[in-house]
This record gives C-alpha cells, sequence and structure tokens, in this order.
C-alpha cells in the first residue's frame, strides 16, 4: 500500500511536512525535486507522499 496525501489548495506544505516530521514520519532524502511531492517515511518505515497543489 503507498499513500499519496494531497494537500488543499493553499495549504502551507512546509508547515504540514513539519507537521507530520513531528508526529514522527521522516523525509526520505530521495525525489521530490519537483517541488510539488515530498517523499515521507511513516514511523514504521512505510513510504508516503505529500503532494502539494500546483
Amino acid at each position: 500500500m503507498y499513500l499519496e496525501l494531497a494537500l488543499p489548495a493553499g495549504a502551507d506544505g512546509e508547515a504540514e511536512v513539519e507537521r507530520l516530521i513531528s508526529l514522527g514520519a521522516t523525509r526520505t532524502g530521495i525525489g521530490g525535486g519537483d517541488g510539488v511531492r515530498v517523499l515521507m517515511l511513516d514511523p514504521d518505515g512505510n513510504e508516503f507522499s505529500v503532494q502539494r497543489s500546483r
């Protein structure tokens, strides 16, 4: 299973990523160079992405 979290228009993407990190997620450090998607891992090591609206 792979989750893609889509943020609503106007949402602060960086603030949401930081919130997820405070809950135990980590950035993968790969991909996401397009400025729209951030690849992350949940506390159990499962990969997911956070997509900002364009």
